[in-house]
């Protein structure tokens, strides 16, 4: 699994179960947000077997353990399904 930062709040997961190689994102039509804002940095903290990141708006948890992903905006709520 590979995690890629655009800005904040703006991430893509990628995951290929056949074990591909990490590719440039492909959109149809093109995703000009991935055009026009190029991959970022960002400093990461593990503690455990959980791997976090965070920008002003939101917390990003992955656990290594079962590759579990958790969205929480910045006043804690989580975000997605």
């Amino acid at each position: 699994m590979f995690l890629d930062f655009y800005g904040q709040n703006i991430f893509r997961v990628f995951q290929d179960p056949n074990g591909g190689i990490v590719r440039d994102p492909q959109a149809k039509p093109e995703a000009q947000i991935l055009v026009a804002q190029p991959r970022r940095d960002v400093s990461m903290t593990v503690s455990g077997n959980v791997i976090s990141t965070k920008d002003g708006r939101l917390t990003l948890t992955v656990s290594s353990g079962d590759g579990a992903i958790t969205v929480k905006a910045k006043n804690g709520n989580k975000l997605g399904g």
